[in-house]
This record gives structure tokens, sequence and C-alpha cells, in this order.
């Protein structure tokens, strides 16, 4: 197994990435002493800088930050921070994985955060009075300890997550288990999978079942789906060729470490750009809101401090095959700062202490016994 071996590149920056379809995966391990790092100011940088390197290689690595957004958007930013990290492999390794198991973990769920409430009563406000529909507010934890290779190791054999990852550049290092795609390209065939919709897991079969039917059974929950999923057909409507845009699936429950969510898939046809495909679908609805771009100011407005890697994608790119995972269920080092991150979805029938649970229970999902209550995580 490629990951075990990652150690051996503490040295170097690195991309370690892995898709799973059910319990067998596909892990690629990229290998490189440089990297490269991309502002706001350089021009045109999807569609050349990239694009040439592509067609040279068969697999490039990259991140695209939250802030990329502002790429297209031009909404004001509180920092400048990079938008795109990518790295030219100097080696790479691609194994075939298979999980063992995966394990069942029930949270408790009064969490409370009397900050994070008040900023969701202002924005319920807000949509109740139309200026939005939904937006995803989110909020910071600070960690202590991370090891990361024991972290890695608990993602690929205890968790279900459709993705596994884990990148270093430079001094950051982003390591996550997310179980959705910002999109997915195979020989021009475009997919996405909104995420929308959280229970907690039970803490038996039983107490499971409930929780789902529950969840399946909520109209708040089932309106926040609908929602984006009808933003994740009109985001592929741009740039797919007319009629075919289609739902594979509806509100399908699929289960996590900690928590059960309702998915749904769309696909379409396209000849866009690379440019032009994340023009489109960046940043996902499900992890800003509709409409998006006052979603995103809102966000700018609410949340403390920006969310750098957070609500990205992150993945491989090639000239035939490209697959960008959502970044949430993350961790992220800076500077040897170690945080989590992990948001809620408002619409205007949330209720402000179910959102601030179902917060903590996703970034659970990441922190485990990482978390520690402190000043810090207020």
């Amino acid at each position: 197994m490629i990951y075990n071996n990652i150690e051996k590149f503490e040295d170097k920056n690195f991309a370690y990435f892995c898709k799973f379809n059910g319990n067998t995966g596909q892990e690629r391990l990229f290998v490189s002493d440089d990297y490269n790092t991309l502002y706001k100011d350089s021009e045109g940088f999807l569609e050349s800088e990239v694009y040439d390197l592509i067609n040279k290689n068969e697999f490039i690595p990259a991140c695209a930050t939250y802030s990329l957004a502002n790429y297209f958007n031009n909404i004001y930013e509180k920092e400048k921070y990079p938008y795109f990290y990518y790295m030219i492999p100097e080696r790479s390794y691609k194994s075939n994985i298979e999980r063992k198991s995966f394990k069942t973990v029930s949270l408790k769920s009064n969490y409370n955060d009397i900050s994070i409430s008040l900023k969701i009563k202002e924005l319920i406000e807000r949509i109740r009075a139309g200026e939005l529909l939904q937006v995803v507010i989110s909020r910071e934890f600070y960690l202590k300890n991370i090891d990361f290779k024991r972290l890695l190791s608990s993602f690929i054999n205890n968790d279900s997550s459709l993705y596994v990852y884990y990148y270093k550049f430079g001094d950051t290092r982003i390591i996550g288990s997310s179980p959705e795609n910002v999109f997915t390209i195979n020989n021009n065939i475009i997919n996405v999978r909104p995420i929308a919709g959280t229970r907690r897991r039970g803490s038996d079969e039983y107490d499971d079942k409930i929780l789902e039917n529950e969840l399946l059974n909520n109209e708040k929950e089932k309106l926040e789906h609908r929602m984006l999923l009808d933003l994740a057909r009109n985001d592929l409507g741009r740039i797919c060729e007319p009629g075919t845009v289609n739902v594979d699936y509806s509100m399908k429950i699929e289960k996590f470490l900690t928590v059960q969510h309702m998915v749904s898939s769309v696909t379409g046809k396209t000849n866009a750009s690379l440019r032009d495909i994340f023009a489109s679908v960046f940043p996902a609805g499900t992890v800003s809101g509709a409409p998006k771009k006052r979603a995103m100011e809102l966000i700018n407005k609410y949340e403390d401090n920006i969310r750098k890697e957070y609500a990205g994608a992150i993945g491989i790119i090639s000239k035939d095959y490209t697959d960008m995972a959502l970044v949430i269920r993350t961790i992220f080092s800076h500077d040897n700062v170690v945080t989590a991150r992990a948001g809620a979805g408002i619409v205007k029938d949330s209720i402000p202490e179910d959102e601030v649970n179902e917060m903590f229970s996703k970034a659970m999902t990441v922190m485990g016994d990482y978390y520690e209550e402190s000043v810090d995580n207020r």
C-alpha cells in the first residue's frame, strides 16, 4: 500500500490521492522537490499554464483554494491568499487498495456555540427577508498533536468516504476524507454529487435507521437538498451540451463514520475548458449557498477568517480525466498551526442549535481525539 511509504518523502513535496468505489480504491502518490503557487494576478493561469502542463504530464496534482471564487466573482478579499497550488511530478506511484472495514461512531449531540448561533439567527432573518435562499456558514477548530500518518491510516481503513488525500506543499499540509466531489470529468462526461442533509450515526443499527428515516422525512432537509440539486443542474447546464444533463439519482442515503447524508448525482456531456468548468461550478453550492454570489458575500461578512483551502477543490488533472474532491472533512496545517473547519447550510426554517450540532458532528468526523476544548475553540 502506497500510503505506508509517504514518510520517506517528508523532505519533499507530495500529493497522495485515493478514490474509492465501495471498499476498493486506486491510490496515487506524486512526489516533487518543487511546487507552484498562483495568485489572482496570475492572469490566464487556468487557460495556459496548467493546460500546457497537462499536455506534457499524465497527471498534475492540484488544489484550488476557496479564494479562487474571487477570480470569477470579484468579491472583496479580506487578505491575499493563493488561488491555486499545483505540482509537476518528478516521480509517481499507483496501486490498488482495499478497505478491510470501517467503523460507525455515535457522537454526542449537545454542542453549544453562542457566537455562531447568533450569526445563524441573523442569517435566517436575511433569508426570510428574501435576500437569498440558502447560505453555508462555517467555523474553525484548533487541534493539537496531530499524527498525520495515523490520521491517514484511520481515514483509509475506518471511514467510508469517496476520497482520501494528503497533500504537502511546502509548510502547508492538507489531509482529509471527503464524501463529495466538486466535479469529475471522464472523456467529456462531467459528474457532480451534491450532498445536503445530515444526521449523526446511531448508537446501533436500530437507532441508525430511525435517524435515517428522520432525515428522509424532514422537510427542511429535503428543501435544502432540492435547492442544491437544482443549483448543480444549473451549473452543469451552462457548460454541457443541450439535453445531456441528467439526474442519475436523488436523495440517496450514504453513511459515513459519524454522519449520514442525502446524496444526489448529476451528469452531462461537455467540451468546456478547465477554466470555464471552474467558473461554472466553483465553489460548490453545498459549501456556499444560493444564489451563489450573495451567499459568498455573506460568508465573507460573517466568517471571522478566510477559508483558505477549506471548501476548495483538491485532486488530479489530466487531458482526458480530472477528479476534484471537495475539501471538507479535512485537517489543515499552516506553519505548524493545525485546524479543521466545518459548515452548515442555513435556510429559512433552520434551527440554530441543530445547525451548530451538525457543524460539530461533521468536524468530529476528522478531528476525533485531536479536538482540544480550550480558549481557542470557543
